[in-house]
């Protein structure tokens, strides 16, 4: 996997892509690491380091990895200003989007922002899988709470752990095979 650049405008528009979303510290930059098996995406444990749309390229397409939402140690402006660069790719660029990965973490379970997130790409009728995170530290009971809920989106759910691997390869997988997805 290959760093290509921070953006808030003027997006590569070259391959296709898969959008990670979700809520600060759900461990979208981790998860990047996880699938190169190397710290090519800083991380924090900060909520709010990422404040731009960080493209990598990983088998013929981007992953995209985006500021989350709902805490972060930013100020409302910033967070607001992020969800326009969001949105406005998403608007704008919806035929690149082979893909949404969807990240919610397991001892948290879906949140109220995370349902309107999910709500929403499905009016924008994009490709979303849910994806479980950290379930290394979830307890058996949160986990299985977290996975009650989540069912009632009708998604593909990967569970997955960055710092043990757990679910890695299926992603690997599942990125390869929308490689070769073509721009809608």
């Amino acid at each position: 996997m290959k760093f290509k650049g921070s953006y808030i405008r003027d997006f590569p528009d070259d391959k296709p892509c898969i959008l990670l979303t979700g809520r600060s510290n759900v461990g979208k930059s981790s998860l990047i690491n996880a699938i190169a098996n190397t710290k090519i995406a800083r991380v924090s444990k900060d909520p709010g380091l990422t404040a731009t749309l960080n493209f990598y390229i990983e088998s013929d397409i981007y992953l995209v990895d985006t500021p989350g939402y709902g805490y972060a140690k930013r100020s409302k402006k910033e967070r607001e200003e992020w969800a326009h660069i969001i949105n406005d790719f998403i608007e704008n660029h919806s035929e690149n989007i082979v893909s949404v990965f969807a990240l919610i973490d397991a001892v948290v379970g879906p949140t109220e922002l995370d349902i309107m997130l999910i709500d929403y790409l499905d009016s924008k009728s994009l490709n979303t899988t849910i994806v479980l995170t950290k379930i290394d530290k979830a307890t058996q009971k949160e986990l299985n709470d977290s996975l009650k809920r989540i069912l009632a989106f009708n998604k593909n759910v990967v569970k997955t752990s960055s710092k043990e691997g757990i679910g890695i390869k299926q992603l690997k997988s599942m990125i390869k095979e929308l490689s070769y997805v073509k721009k809608r």
